[in-house]
């Protein structure tokens, strides 16, 4: 049986860490230090990663907030088109590097991307838009599957 819409949302807003959260920390790290292990040396991923995961933040924002009036929906407020466009220099910028040193850079930022868009129907299907809590999660999925779209098996 699932949980209702609100009844998620007042679980979100707990601050308290729950054991399907602990499981999820621990499985990330995980998967984060692997990817990073198996990165051939001095590659961009390091560089790619942070940044990129860090923009899918704004592309989360332009989304409809789940509740009003929460840190997410003030962040999403302030974030005009042109702010997002100007933001996206930088990225495009390291991969534009980062795909003259290895071309995967291509493939790992398209993966982060749909992970992105993953991470954002599961959140509108299940809570109706994005919250702070998304925001994380997009953070931290993302760089999750840049790292592992760059790492060598």
């Amino acid at each position: 049986m699932s949980a209702p819409r609100e009844r998620r949302l007042e679980i979100m807003r707990d601050p308290r860490v729950g054991s399907f959260a602990v499981a999820g920390l621990v499985l990330v790290l995980l998967l984060k230090t692997a990817a990073v292990f198996s990165l051939p040396q001095a590659a961009p991923g390091l560089l790619l990663a942070p940044v990129w995961a860090r923009w899918w933040i704004l592309v989360a924002a332009r989304r409809p907030a789940a509740r009003p009036g929460g840190l997410g929906s003030s962040f999403a407020a302030a974030l005009t088109p042109r702010q997002l466009a100007t933001a996206l220099a930088l990225p495009l910028l390291l991969l534009g590097i980062a795909a003259w040193w290895d071309w995967r850079s291509l493939a790992a930022v398209a993966l982060s991307g749909l992970t992105c868009l993953g991470v954002l129907r599961l959140a509108q299907a299940r809570i109706g838009g994005v919250t702070g809590d998304v925001f994380g999660a997009v953070v931290e999925l993302t760089e999750v599957a840049l790292l592992l779209g760059l790492a060598r098996t």
